[in-house]
Formats: C-alpha cells, sequence, structure tokens
C-alpha cells in the first residue's frame, strides 16, 4: 500500500514537473533560435498588407478575431505564461495561411501579372519551410510530453483522489488537449491552405488561356503538389490524424498504469 501511495505521489508531481520543464525548455529553444525566429517574422510583416483596403482585400480582421479568440481562451484558464511560445507559433501559422488564401483567391480570378504571384507564392513557401524546421523541435517535445501528461493526469483522476485535486488534473487534462489539439488543427488548416492554391489554379481552366499563361499556371500546380506542413521531428505531419494518434498513445500506457497497479 505505501509503495501504491508513493507512486501516487510521484504521478501526482509529474504533470507539474513537465509543465514547468518544458516552458523552460521552449523559453530556451527559442532563444537561442532567436536569428530564425526574426528572420520568420520579418518575411512575414514584409508580406503583411499596410494599407487600410488592402487588409480588407487580405481579410486581416478575420484573422485578427482568430488570434484574439486564442490569446481569450488561453488567458481563461490562466495557463497564458505556459502557453505564450504555442500562442506565438500559432499567429505565424494563421498568417502563413492568411497569405495562401490571399493567392488562391486572386488565381482565381485569373490575374494577368501571373509573375507576380508566382513570386509571391514562391515567398510564402519559403516562409513556411522556415517555420517548419523552427517549430519541428518544439512540437515533437511536446507531443511527446502530452501524451505521459495526459497520461498520468488520467490515472490520478481514476485514482480516487479529493474533489479539489480532481479539479485540478481535470484542468491539467483540458490544458494538454487545448494545445495539441489547436497545434494539430492548424497544422492541418496550413496544409489545406497551400493544396488550395493548386487547386484553385487547376480549376480556373487555364488550358483555354495562351502557352505562356498556361506554362505559368502549370508552374504553381507542380509547386502546390508539395504542400506546406508542420512536422514534429520525427513523429511526422501535424494534422488532426497526430491529435488521434497521440489521444491512443496516452490511452494505452494508461491502460498499461490502471493493470499494474489494480492487482
Amino acid at each position: 500500500m505505501g509503495n501504491f501511495s508513493s507512486f501516487l505521489d510521484a504521478t501526482a508531481l509529474a504533470p507539474c514537473i513537465g509543465f514547468c520543464l518544458l516552458s523552460e525548455f521552449k523559453l530556451f529553444y527559442y532563444w537561442i533560435n532567436s536569428k530564425e525566429l526574426v528572420h520568420l517574422v520579418e518575411g512575414l510583416q514584409d508580406l503583411f498588407p499596410k494599407t487600410e483596403e488592402s487588409q480588407k482585400i487580405y481579410g486581416v480582421e478575420i484573422y485578427l478575431k482568430r488570434v484574439l479568440r486564442l490569446g481569450i481562451v488561453y488567458r481563461c484558464t490562466a495557463a497564458g505564461g505556459y502557453f505564450s511560445c504555442d500562442i506565438f507559433m500559432f499567429n505565424i501559422i494563421l498568417l502563413i495561411c492568411m497569405n495562401f488564401n490571399y493567392i488562391e483567391a486572386n488565381i482565381g480570378k485569373k490575374p494577368k501579372d501571373m509573375d507576380k504571384f508566382i513570386k509571391y507564392h514562391q515567398r510564402v513557401l519559403q516562409i513556411s519551410k522556415l517555420a517548419y524546421e523552427v517549430f519541428s523541435i518544439p512540437i515533437l517535445v511536446n507531443f511527446i510530453s502530452s501524451i505521459f501528461i495526459i497520461c498520468f493526469v488520467s490515472f490520478q483522476v481514476t485514482a480516487n483522489v479529493p474533489p479539489v485535486e480532481l479539479f485540478k488534473y481535470i484542468l491539467f487534462f483540458l490544458f494538454e488537449i487545448m494545445q495539441i489539439g489547436t497545434t494539430c488543427f492548424l497544422g492541418e488548416q496550413m496544409a489545406t491552405c497551400s493544396r488550395n492554391v493548386g487547386k484553385m489554379a487547376f480549376e480556373q481552366e487555364w488550358w483555354e488561356e495562351d502557352v505562356h499563361f498556361q506554362k505559368k499556371t502549370l508552374f504553381i500546380i507542380e509547386r502546390s503538389q508539395k504542400p506546406a506542413i508542420l512536422v514534429a521531428r520525427g513523429f511526422g505531419a501535424v494534422s488532426l490524424e497526430s491529435f488521434s494518434d497521440i489521444m491512443t498513445k496516452s490511452y494505452q500506457f494508461f491502460v498499461c498504469l490502471r493493470h499494474v497497479y489494480s492487482e
């Protein structure tokens, strides 16, 4: 019984320790990669619409509302400090999606200056690749820590803990679900927006235009065959399927713990 109590104490501390270590890791990682992050922000700043009229064309207000909603949700959960690095990453992804959507909308209008949008598309893909490289390790660490934190928290919830402790662990669980769920959703969204550029280029009946226009359109379609994605390094592309995999692995570890300590 004493060993079981000791294990309960250990698993009770694990989520707290995991939160602290993960927060410190993210801050340290972003600090040592500050130059890449500056290049990423500067690249998006160069593409960001400067006038009020152009901002309406880009739909900046829509994306701003999404950013504000994310910020409010994290602040209401009292997890703003823990998720501050994640909120930064989410904002970057939303801005990349905004630029892909702008390209998609204009290509659908068969613009005469197709060279402009080819260069624009290449620039957004370059920024996406930089985001791919910079965020791959933090996302991987997020996923691995989430698997174990969800497992330990679930174990505590089913261990007849006091109501106050139960409420704390439910918050831990919701924090982790919100974190990995938002990351996976935005990863899926970025890949979809990237694919949609090529899809829209193909659907505009480009074969009816002159040869010069056809070649430029085919170039955009070809570049869109490999969509911009986020990855958890060594884990694979970040998508809604990743969320399902993480929850499945967490449940498998949880079942193992319950089986061992229920005997």
